[in-house]
């Protein structure tokens, strides 16, 4: 799982999108130390920190290409940031939201 977050490192500082509804939000800092995503909805600024498993275990759901929030929240992968989640496998292994 490397390659995520080399991948992830990548995003730092970008503006990106939720799937479903198209809030933005941005990459506040990807800590390999901490191993955590720190990102931060436009509309609330407000941060939240997406710990590295649960990306892991997002990936591993199955295509990230077809991922959605819904799946990664009833597996019980990441409750209450599937939205973000989607939004940064998406955007690091360059799927298309459009």
């Amino acid at each position: 799982m490397d390659d995520l977050w080399d991948r992830l490192k990548t995003l730092e500082g970008r503006t990106l999108h939720t799937v479903t509804r198209g809030k933005a939000f941005d990459v506040i800092s990807v800590d390999q130390a901490r191993r955590v995503v720190v990102v931060a909805p436009q509309i609330s600024g407000i941060s939240r920190t997406i710990r590295r498993g649960e990306l892991e275990r997002a990936a591993e759901l199955g295509s990230i290409s077809s991922l959605t929030p819904g799946q990664v929240k009833a597996s019980k992968v990441s409750a209450w940031s599937s939205a973000y989640v989607v939004g940064l496998l998406h955007a690091a292994y360059g799927v298309s939201t459009d």
